[in-house]
């Protein structure tokens, strides 16, 4: 057990990431993987911190106030104190320089589109000298400081590849671009990759992920993080293989064997082939459109386990029971809805039982 200092937040710290590695390892223990978390009684839970808190206040106050309200939960199966870094939307375009835009109440923030062509905005590259890299170095830091690994904080929001040309072109001139100049976007493909490269390396060393480990949704002794490419709903499979796909590829062997795919809306299901042919995809998380829940998408995730990917599968205690008839129980990391303890040990015991 890497992390000794999770057990101080999580009593049963010990054997979920046994569990967990069971998982990363594509076997099982005693029942599949389970993610819950509920607030204690009479939890005191303070304001939370924003994009504007993380970009511009105090770490000390935002990092204590996080420690004070991680200790108002329990994190139930396998869930674990974990913590979102990111500074904002657009973050990435953030530390090349771009500039931002904040929403009225200072809670988000996006990344401003230029009218200059592609060709005038390469090479995309990290500014040593931004702000907000360096924020987000002290940020790190100070997480590590003052957590010591009692909470895990996610990496970068990489919405790296083709979702960084598209923060700075925007979702319109970057669809033309695909036409009009692609020779200049496969240029800018490789900026992207030698910026996440620069971004996995900065997060890994100022984290100290390596002391305390990483996590995506459960823990992890080796590097995993969140990939994702949303601008792939707005183009076909071909410009998917031809574009995305090697830049993915590339980000996926950067990190390791434990990449997880934010698979965000059913125009992005088109890709599932490719996607599953990336080796170091180990599970995909998909986000179903407003009104449309995981158990409508039964089939999709078979298709997934087919090729020996993850699923994760969020519902109630009757979706989970039907979901668990057809998914295989060491590939899926299972999210039940529940509101107390003894719902969840119902849920548990079940798929203890079944699986």
């Amino acid at each position: 057990m890497k992390n000794t200092r999770m057990i101080e937040l999580k009593p049963n710290a010990e054997m979920a990431m046994k569990r967990s590695e069971a998982f990363w390892n594509k076997d099982m223990i005693d029942r599949p993987i389970m993610i819950a978390k509920i607030k204690k009684p009479n939890a005191d839970i303070r304001p939370g911190s924003h994009y504007w808190e993380r970009c511009f206040g105090d770490p000390e106050k935002v990092f204590s106030d996080e420690l004070h309200n991680a200790m108002q939960y329990e994190y139930l199966g396998e869930a674990i104190p974990q913590y979102w870094m990111s500074l904002g939307t657009h973050e990435i375009a953030q530390y090349c320089g771009y500039d931002i835009t904040w929403s009225p109440d200072k809670q988000t923030n996006w990344c401003v589109h230029t009218d200059k062509e592609l060709e005038d905005l390469l090479p995309l590259q990290i500014d040593e000298n931004n702000y907000f890299w360096k924020r987000s170095h002290e940020l790190y830091a100070k997480a590590a400081e003052m957590w010591q690994g009692r909470i895990i904080p996610m990496s970068y929001d990489f919405h790296s590849n083709m979702d960084l040309l598209l923060s700075v072109r925007g979702d319109a001139n970057l669809c033309m671009d695909l036409y009009d100049c692609p020779d200049t976007v496969k240029r800018g493909l490789k900026d992207a990759c030698t910026v996440f490269e620069k971004m996995w390396n900065a997060f890994v060393e100022h984290s100290q992920a390596e002391k305390y480990g990483y996590q995506y949704a459960i823990y992890s002794d080796k590097p995993t993080t969140l990939l994702a490419c949303d601008f792939c709903a707005l183009i076909g499979e071909e410009m998917f293989d031809e574009f995305a796909l090697p830049c993915l590829i590339h980000e996926s062997e950067i990190v390791g064997e434990r990449c997880v795919w934010h698979w965000d809306g059913p125009d992005a299901l088109k890709h599932l082939d490719s996607l599953v042919s990336i080796k170091n995809l180990h599970t995909v998380d998909y986000t179903p459109s407003p009104g449309t829940h995981g158990y409508q998408f039964l089939d999709i995730y078979q298709r997934v386990q087919e090729k020996g990917k993850g699923v994760v599968f969020g519902g109630t205690f009757e979706q989970i029971k039907e979901a668990a008839k057809v998914l295989k129980p060491n590939l899926t990391i299972y999210l039940p809805q529940v509101k107390t303890v003894s719902e969840f040990e119902e849920v548990e015991e079940w798929l203890t039982k079944n699986s």
